[in-house]
Order: C-alpha cells, then sequence, then structure tokens
C-alpha cells in the first residue's frame, strides 16, 4: 500500500447522490423490516405467518436456475433472520431480474440481432481448421446470435495509453458516426480531450452517441453531463438511471467498453473513460488495463450490441425500424479481401437471458487447455464451477496462472480475493500479484491458439449481474502480443505461490467465509 502516490481519490460530483440513494434504500429495508416485526402483539400469528413466507421464499431461490453460490447467501439468511433476510430479499433480490425488464431487452436484441448475418461459412472453416476452438465459437453463437468473422484486423493493445491515443486518432477520421459505450465516464482531463474531438465532428455533420452507465458514473460526473453533451449536438443516454423508489433496479449495470466507428472500426477492452485508466492520476499506483482494435466485418457486432442497448427502454417495450434504425450502420462487408490469419469472435454477454455466456466462454478455455492458460483479473471472486475447472486444469498438467492487483482499490473485495488463493494454489495453480499498482485488465490466453480481451472479470458482478462484452480470438497474430504481455507482466509480479499462508491446512478463516456469503453484492 506504500506505492501509491495519492492516499485516495478526489470527491467526486455523484458521491452525494449515491449517498442519498443509499440512505433511501436502507430506509425502504427498514419500513418492510418494522413491517414484519412490529406486530408484536401478534406474536404467535406473525411467528407462524414468516415461517410460511421463509418456506416458500426459501423455496423460490431454491428452484431458480443458478449455481448454489449464488442461492446459499439468501437462504442462509433468511433462515438466521427471516424478517430482515425476506425484506432483503423483496428489495434487491427479487429485482435481480425483473421480468419486465428482461422481456424489453431481450426483444429489442432480437430485432437487431435480425440484421447480424449468420456466417455460417465461417463457422464451418473454423471447424476445419480448429476444432476445439469452434466447440467453443459454436457455442457462443448459439446463445448469443453473435457470429463469428474471418476478415478482420485485429491489434492488441498492453496499455491503456496506448489503446487511447489509437481511438482519437480513429475518432478524428470517422465520417459518418460515432458510437461509444462505456461504464464510466469522468468528465476530467481525459475525456474533454475526446470531447474536443467529439464536438468538431459534429460541426462536420458526424452523428455522435455517447452512452455511459448511471452507477458507474455516478462517482465521476453529475446528473447535468448528459444534457451538456446533448447541448453539444452529442446524443447521449444514460444506462438505468439509479433513483428512489421501491423498483430500485441496482444490480444490472452496462459494464461494457465499445467504441464504433463509421461501422469499420471497433474498439473494446477494460478501460472506461477516466484519469486513473490512463496514468493522470494515481490512486492505487500504477494502473494496468488492456484494449484491442477491431477492422473489417467483425465490426457489426459491437455495432449490433451498441443499437441493443441504445433503443432499449426498462419500462416498455420498443419497436425499431430496420431500415432507418439499424441498417444503415451495419456498413462494413470485405468478403473477398482477407486482411488477416485467424477468427475473431465479438460477443456481447446479458444478465437477462439466464445463459452465462462470460463464464462458460472462460470455462471453456480453461477445460480445452492442454500447455498452459493465464489470466489477468482486477478481482478474484469465482463460482464452484470456475473454482472446480481452474484446479482441475492445473492438475491435469496444463500451466494455469492468475494475475491479480498488487495495490487494491477496494480492501474487502482484495480481502475476498486472496481467500481463494490456497485452495487454488494447493492444486497446482501459480498466483501472481502485480506489484506497481491495480491491474484492472480482463484477459485470458491458452495455448498459443485462444484468446479472450474485454470487459469481463472473474467475479459474480461480471459474470452474473453486468451488461458485458468480449473478444474471442482464435489463432490471429494478436495471441502472440497477448502472451508476450503476459510475460513481460509476469516480471514486474510477485509470485505468492509459494508463501506459507496459503500453504495452511485450513484454507480460509471463519472471517472470509462469512465474507463470500456477500461476494454476489460485491
Amino acid at each position: 500500500m506504500k506505492k501509491t502516490y495519492e492516499t485516495k481519490s478526489s470527491i467526486k460530483n455523484g458521491i452525494k447522490r449515491m449517498m442519498f440513494i443509499g440512505v433511501s434504500f436502507i430506509i425502504e429495508t427498514t419500513i418492510i423490516v418494522l413491517l414484519f416485526t412490529s406486530l408484536y402483539h401478534y406474536a404467535e400469528a406473525v411467528s407462524i405467518v414468516m415461517r410460511v413466507l421463509s418456506v416458500i421464499t426459501i423455496l423460490y431461490i431454491y428452484g431458480q436456475p443458478k449455481t448454489s453460490a449464488m442461492k446459499m447467501p439468501w437462504i442462509i439468511l433468511i433462515l438466521a433472520l427471516p424478517a430482515f433476510g425476506i425484506a432483503i430479499f423483496l428489495t434487491i433480490g427479487l429485482n435481480a431480474s425483473p421480468r419486465l425488464l428482461s422481456r424489453n431487452f431481450l426483444d429489442i436484441n432480437r430485432q437487431v440481432m435480425k440484421v447480424v448475418p449468420d456466417n455460417d461459412d465461417y463457422s464451418g472453416e473454423l471447424k476445419e481448421d480448429n476444432r476445439i476452438a469452434y466447440g467453443i465459437s459454436n457455442y457462443v453463437k448459439k446463445y448469443s446470435g453473435f457470429p463469428v468473422y474471418k476478415n478482420c484486423g485485429i491489434k492488441y493493445y498492453s496499455q491503456a495509453t496506448d489503446g487511447l491515443e489509437a481511438i482519437l486518432e480513429d475518432l478524428k477520421k470517422a465520417e459518418k458516426f460515432i458510437f461509444m459505450e462505456y461504464f464510466a465516464i469522468e468528465n476530467s482531463d481525459t475525456w474533454r480531450r475526446i470531447e474536443e474531438v467529439l464536438v468538431q465532428k459534429v460541426k462536420e455533420g458526424v452523428e455522435v452517441r455517447v452512452f455511459y452507465d448511471d452507477i458507474g458514473s455516478i462517482g465521476f460526473v453529475n446528473l447535468d453531463f448528459s444534457k451538456h453533451l446533448n447541448s453539444l449536438g452529442i446524443k447521449c443516454k444514460v444506462f438505468n438511471p439509479c433513483v428512489v423508489g421501491w423498483k430500485l433496479i441496482l444490480n444490472h449495470r452496462d459494464h461494457r467498453k465499445i467504441t464504433v466507428i463509421d461501422g469499420k472500426i471497433a474498439y473494446t477492452g477494460g478501460f472506461n473513460l477516466a484519469n486513473e485508466y490512463f496514468g493522470v492520476t494515481h490512486p492505487y499506483g500504477q494502473w494496468k488495463d488492456t484494449g484491442v482494435r477491431l477492422e473489417g466485418e467483425p465490426v457489426n457486432s459491437y455495432t449490433a450490441a451498441f443499437l441493443a442497448m441504445w433503443h432499449f427502454d426498462r419500462k416498455k417495450t420498443v419497436t425499431v425500424d430496420a431500415d432507418v434504425d439499424i441498417y444503415p450502420y451495419m456498413t462494413y462487408e470485405n468478403k473477398d479481401n482477407v486482411s488477416e490469419r485467424g477468427y475473431v469472435h465479438p460477443y456481447a454477454d446479458t444478465p437477462l437471458d439466464h445463459e452465462n455466456l462470460g463464464e462458460e466462454i472462460y470455462i471453456g478455455i480453461i477445460n480445452q487447455a492442454q500447455d498452459y492458460c493465464y489470466f489477468i483479473t482486477p478481482y478474484l471472486i469465482v463460482t464452484d464451477e470456475m473454482l472446480h475447472a481452474l484446479r482441475l486444469a492445473a492438475k491435469r498438467g496444463v500451466d494455469v496462472r492468475i494475475i491479480t492487483p498488487g495495490i487494491p482499490d477496494k480492501k474487502i473485495v482484495y480481502r475476498l480475493t486472496r481467500s481463494y488463493y490456497s485452495a487454488l494454489i494447493k492444486s497446482g495453480v501459480r498466483i501472481y500479484e502485480w506489484t506497481p499498482g491495480f491491474c484492472h485488465a480482463k484477459v485470458c490466453v491458452s495455448d498459443d491458439t485462444m484468446a479472450t480481451c474485454g470487459t469481463i472479470n472473474l467475479d459474480y458482478r461480471s459474470l452474473y449481474h453486468n451488461f458485458e462484452d468480449g473478444c474471442l480470438m482464435i489463432d490471429v497474430d494478436a495471441i502472440k502480443d497477448i502472451k508476450a504481455d503476459f510475460e513481460n507482466t509476469f516480471k514486474e509480479c510477485t509470485e505468492v505461490t509459494n508463501l506459507p499462508r496459503y500453504h495452511r491446512k485450513r484454507d480460509i478463516n471463519i472471517a472470509d467465509r462469512l465474507l463470500r456469503l456477500f461476494a454476489e453484492f460485491l
């Protein structure tokens, strides 16, 4: 912790609003608890009602199509504190996947995805070239709708600053439209560099749309930020605004990071558009983040993913006019000009379809690994299924390595991350902590043949609750760059694999076990 350059982040615009919403949520929950507990004059009747409600609620939770790690915290909480547990579940848990929200998104997503090509010919070629990767790619296509592509150019950025400079240069060349979708935007130095270019592009007649998540940006911008952008001619929307009320939907956030330019170039990766991601400020020592630039047909998938989120309305069903709202932006075709060997498979994940796409892709890569499988993640809070896959791969003799931060951004989450070390290390997984600071990258590479780069952390929030995106790479040259980045990053890390505290007979203490009960919410 002594390596941090600043003791803490500066106070940002939206903190007061976030605190107000938090207090309002506590008040709502307290009212529900009081409704259950204030009827002490009818203690026996209330006790019977609470038991019945508890059983019904627990049966409902047990019957949900979720991993056991997502169910057990709720079940234990309701068994231990029935009134409080049911109140919290009604306020947060029951709203975790509201039907109207789910139906509206899946409906608009189906409308948009109709214009995305099937690319069955590319799938057939991949099946012949790489049967193992084809299985994972086929799963992605079947359960997300996004196809695999062969005609593309792809570049990997091992530093967020390089990615930012590339984005700025490509933005300046935009001729038709610019789409930017980010979890967090900070109205400060980095964003102002981007905004200056966007304003110039608007003056030149380029259509510019910006889309950001309210909770992700709440500490960085105030409520007037979207109005400011619209006043500049930049069309701006805020995803899932956090407002006080009974239907407070906090869990589902838009964690994606996508830039699309003219339907010809797309960017994704781990970095948001805030100063700390690019080393302008240093709240947690140095910052490690990565990204990829795609050019060619795969951009169509990111365009579709953006448009689905842009037209989505959580309160009502929306119908889009494909000829006006979709087709004009799906512009790139390059079937006769293969610019690079290999395949890329862009994808977007949603928590509303009950298919854990991001987690299954990671598990698929781990299960198919023969020689090595490397991960870098800011948070390591995994389900039993993911933990089993990592441990089994190491037991099979695969060189499994995971890089986590040396300096945390959230101390409780950091402690929870470290609680998984012991079980992994005892199975042969090698754990590294990036000594210079906080690594925010979300990258995986395996056997020189497959890699992923995108927004999906190895934690419950990314794997189960958020809207995410990524890019699966198969036999492309960028995989060599990703592996080289890992090899360079290992040199900057401290390997904690052999530390005595991770080889004790008891993996974790009682405090960590209790902390894991709340892992779903961290």
